[in-house]
């Protein structure tokens, strides 16, 4: 019975503006060739950078300088890109919608979290008084 809601929960999730929005820039995203290949190397790019200052030994501190600054100009180049941007946005929405729909779940089995009651753990017992 629960496994069932909850799949009915996932296919009205997938009826969400939200949802929707997300298919649509990450399939606008996908087909700009051009900014799959920018984001390709950012992706190498990155990697390469935390491989170099995972190392024990002294990396080439010009080396790490310069594939940095590849990074950087990358990540602006992909910024500055109103797909990229876009996309980020509603996969962004997406995860609010998300959330929210986990602390609904919570709230309604009684485990609030206490950044969601106000710095309440939930336990009334030497309480001062509050809303719960």
């Amino acid at each position: 019975m629960v496994l069932k809601k909850a799949q009915e929960l996932g296919l009205e999730l997938l009826k969400t503006e939200e949802y929707m929005r997300m298919q649509i820039a990450q399939s606008a995203l996908e087909a700009d060739t051009r900014l799959c290949g920018v984001l390709s190397e950012f992706k190498v790019k990155q990697s390469e950078l935390i491989d170099m200052l995972q190392k024990e030994t002294g990396a080439d501190r010009l080396l790490i300088a310069a594939v940095s600054r590849d990074v950087e100009a990358l990540q602006t180049q992909l910024l500055e890109n109103k797909l990229f941007s876009a996309a980020i946005e509603a996969q962004n929405d997406f995860q609010n919608l998300m959330a929210a729909v986990n602390r609904e779940i919570a709230s309604a089995i009684g485990m609030d979290s206490e950044e969601n009651s106000g710095g309440c753990g939930g336990s009334c017992s030497g309480c001062a008084g509050c809303t719960n």
